[in-house]
C-alpha cells in the first residue's frame, strides 16, 4: 500500500507538469486567494493570484512554507544579486529529478498537514509546566514509588502504603490537570504530521548542492550536533507516546504513574533544546520547497 500510494503521487507530480506544458494547468492547482491584498501596487493588474493566475502556474510547493515563501516572492521586490543566486539555484535544481521526485512524494498532503506558524510559535514560547524541575524529577519518583507500593501489598500484604501512594499521585494529578490541558492544546496545535517535516528535512539534508544558495540553506541545517529531521523524529515519538494517554488503559494508570505529565515534560525538554531551530528549518524547508 506504501509502494503504490508513492507510485499514485509520482504520477500526479508528472500529469501536474504536463498539464502545464500543454496549457491545460488552469483551475487545477493552488489558486494562493489567501495571499491576494487588494491594497498592493500591482498583484491585481498581472493577476498574480486567484484561477488562472501566475501563482497558480508556478506553485508546485509542497508545504505551506514553500506556498508562503513563493507568494512572498512574487509580492516584493529582491536585489539583483539575490535574483541572481535563485536563479543559479534554479537550473541546478532542473538536473536533480530524483530530488524533486523526493520532494513530490513526502506525505498525502503537506499543506493539510504541516503548520508553520503554530509550530514556530509554540517552538518559540517560553512557558512552561511549573515548577519544571521539580516535577522532572518528581513525576517518575513518585511513579517509580507507586509501583513499589503495589509490589509490597503482593508481596507482603502492606495495602496501607499502597494506598496511600495511590491518593497522593492521584491528588496530584488532579492538581496539575488544568496545567497539563494548556500544554497539550498548545502541543497538538503545533505536531500535525511531524513525520513528513522530518521527511522532507532529511531530503534536503541528504542531498549534496553546488550553487551558493542552496548549499548555504543546507548548511544552515545545524542543531546541537543532531541534524534538524532527527530532532523532528525525535519529537514526533514523544508526541506519539503522549498520544497513547487516550487509551482506556492508560487513562487509569495515568492518575497514579503522570503518564502524560512525563510526556509532557519531555516534550518541553525537547523544546527547551531545540525549539529556538525550528523557525530556521521551515524558512528554509520553505525556500527550497519555492526554489524546487
Amino acid at each position: 500500500l506504501f509502494a503504490l500510494r508513492r507510485l499514485r503521487q509520482l504520477r500526479q507530480f508528472y500529469e501536474q507538469g504536463l498539464a502545464r506544458l500543454e496549457d491545460r494547468w488552469v483551475g487545477s492547482g493552488q489558486s494562493g486567494e489567501p495571499f491576494r491584498n487588494a491594497g498592493h501596487p500591482y498583484a491585481r493588474d498581472l493577476d498574480l493570484f486567484g484561477e488562472g493566475g501566475l501563482f497558480e502556474l508556478l506553485s508546485t510547493t509542497r508545504t505551506r512554507a514553500g506556498e508562503n515563501m513563493l507568494a512572498s516572492w512574487l509580492l516584493n521586490h529582491a536585489a539583483p544579486d539575490e535574483i541572481s543566486r535563485r536563479q543559479t539555484a534554479i537550473q541546478e535544481l532542473m538536473a536533480l529529478l530524483d530530488f524533486r521526485e523526493s520532494l513530490a512524494i513526502a506525505g498525502e498532503d503537506v499543506r493539510i498537514g504541516v503548520h508553520p506558524n503554530e509550530l514556530i510559535q509554540w517552538s518559540e514560547s517560553t512557558a512552561r509546566l511549573s515548577p519544571y524541575l521539580l516535577w522532572r524529577i518528581g513525576a517518575p519518583a513518585l511513579a517509580v514509588c507507586w509501583v513499589l507500593s503495589l509490589a509490597a501489598w503482593l508481596a507482603w500484604g502492606k495495602g496501607l502504603l499502597a494506598l496511600c501512594v495511590s491518593i497522593l499521585n492521584a491528588a496530584l494529578t488532579y492538581a496539575l490537570r488544568g496545567r497539563i490541558d494548556r500544554a497539550l492544546a498548545g502541543i497538538d496545535a503545533a505536531s500535525h504530521d511531524l513525520d513528513i517535516l522530518g521527511s522532507i528535512l532529511g531530503t534536503i539534508e541528504q542531498q549534496q548542492f553546488y550553487s551558493g544558495k542552496l548549499s548555504e540553506l543546507r548548511s544552515s541545517l545545524r542543531c546541537h550536533g543532531v541534524s534538524p529531521s532527527q530532532a523532528i523524529r525525535r519529537l514526533n515519538k514523544r508526541v506519539t507516546w503522549l498520544d497513547a494517554h487516550e487509551n482506556p488503559i492508560v487513562k487509569v494508570l495515568d492518575l497514579f504513574v503522570f503518564w502524560t505529565p512525563q510526556w509532557v515534560l519531555a516534550i518541553e525538554a525537547w523544546r527547551a533544546r531545540y525549539g529556538a531551530g525550528v523557525h530556521g528549518w521551515i524558512e528554509v524547508v520553505g525556500e527550497v520547497d519555492a526554489l524546487a
